[in-house]
């Protein structure tokens, strides 16, 4: 039964649908471990990015290192919600495009840690982020504040397009919360996790149902024989009535005085 047409298309679509709900798994779990990257070493970020072209997706999260001073004078606050600021302070380092440095975060715009920037030659360490998705348009946030953490809200060319997040973070600040690498809660993604074990159920009930299917199938067999061989003795029975309508009728044509043959 399985080799008929029906079945062959049926087990072709529910592998397929397997092998897709396969894939959509792995690439949540793949995105439930984007914390995991705390295990990796710290490289110098001129590994990882050269000029400004965009980072490079698989750059997101990386520990790196940055040498340079900081340029006070570009320095902008992001608003992230009304008690989170990010203190944004470009990096310029000697013979490479600035890079901006996300030096942690504060509960007020006014706070006087912003204005505490280290002077003179520094060495940080943090992780790559890229920018928010948004260009940056005009902000209706008060000078030196912007609601997105973008090129444009620096205002610095040339400028690496992306930024780190410094960790720990200065001192007098706050640890900012990142979206790709290390945070301060877990190591895996609890939500990817949920949605990478939905997808295998999801596979699993492919196959309930191919198996549902195939089960009702086999037990229709019988049944279906069993309507078969009722006809085949129906017909029989048939036959075998018309002959016994006949035979009386050829006996008593024999048997019949009266009758002639005819020839």
């Amino acid at each position: 039964m399985l080799r008929t047409r029906k079945w062959v298309a049926l087990t072709c679509l529910a592998l397929l649908i397997m092998a897709g709900f396969g894939l959509l798994s792995h690439w949540q779990w793949e995105r439930a471990q984007r914390d995991l990257i705390t295990n990796e070493p710290t490289v110098p970020v001129q590994d990882l990015v050269t000029g400004t072209a965009p980072l490079a997706q698989s750059s997101y999260g990386q520990r790196v290192s940055a040498s340079g001073v900081f340029d006070s004078s570009h320095q902008v606050v992001v608003r992230r919600d009304s008690s989170t600021f990010v203190v944004v302070t470009p990096l310029m380092r000697v013979g490479a495009p600035a890079i901006a440095v996300g030096r942690g975060t504060v509960s007020s715009p006014t706070d006087p840690a912003i204005g505490r920037i280290p002077a003179g030659q520094v060495t940080i360490e943090g992780t790559l982020q890229p920018f928010d998705g948004d260009p940056g348009g005009v902000s209706n946030l008060p000078a030196g504040q912007a609601n997105h953490l973008t090129a444009a809200a620096v205002g610095l060319q040339p400028l690496v397009k992306g930024w780190i997040a410094q960790a720990p973070a200065q001192d007098g600040l706050s640890e900012t919360a990142v979206a790709y690498g290390p945070s301060a809660s877990t190591g895996l993604r609890a939500q990817n996790v949920t949605y990478a074990i939905q997808w295998i159920l999801f596979a699993g009930f492919v196959v309930f149902f191919w198996w549902r299917l195939l089960r009702d199938d086999l037990n229709d067999q019988p049944a279906k024989l069993d309507r078969e061989s009722m006809g085949e003795n129906a017909a029989a029975n048939d036959a075998a009535a018309g002959s016994s309508q006949v035979a009386p009728k050829v006996r008593d044509s024999a048997t019949d005085s009266t009758r002639k043959k005819v020839y």
